[in-house]
């Protein structure tokens, strides 16, 4: 990310303004997202947080000036840097308080493992994008990749809107996946 953003010409200060306004709104909104979670949906607050975390990444992807950085910076901040928490709330209230340590550690080592995983992969993809798209200017390959970041989001959401429409809403007070009671 900080290529992208000297390549768009912010200055150091600019770049951790950027990470302010992120911080911000996460601050902000989180006790609103709590409250989603803990009277509402779990799946309301999962399916606002995940589209505002593609619209950032998009708003992101595509801005050309400082401005749209911190535009998505907003976006960001106000939902979609808490996805990962919420994720992680919703998965809890469904395990007893005796398994949640295990439930913690192993989602936070599966977001650093993958993590890890993406960062490792990346000088493949960055050369297949070279090669098969034909794509040599660093700023496109850039933005092809924070776009390509918010691709695996659309089938998930997808996937749970559609069991949401069907009766069979995956973040239901019912539980999220059969059998998580037994656990």
């Amino acid at each position: 990310m900080p290529f992208f953003y000297v390549l768009l010409g912010m200055s150091a200060f600019q770049i951790g303004q950027s990470g302010f306004i992120m911080t911000a709104g996460t601050l902000i909104c989180a006790p609103f997202y709590g409250w989603l979670l803990d009277r509402k949906s779990a799946y309301l607050a999962l399916l606002l947080s995940l589209s505002l975390c593609g619209l950032g990444c998009l708003v992101r992807g595509v801005g050309a000036s400082i401005s749209t950085v911190y535009i998505s910076a907003a976006i960001l901040g106000i939902g979609g840097t808490t996805f990962e928490t919420m994720s992680l709330a919703a998965l809890a209230r469904h395990f007893p308080p005796s398994s949640r340590a295990l439930l913690v550690s192993g989602f936070f080592l599966q977001i650093r493992v993958l993590g890890i995983a993406g960062r490792a992969a990346y000088p493949l993809w960055n050369y297949l994008v070279q090669s098969l798209m034909q794509v040599s200017d660093d700023m496109t390959r850039y933005r092809i990749a924070i776009g390509a970041c918010a691709v695996p989001c659309k089938p998930v959401f997808a996937v749970r809107a559609h069991a949401c429409f069907l009766g069979r809403c995956p973040f239901s007070e019912a539980g999220w996946v059969p059998g998580f009671h037994d656990i």
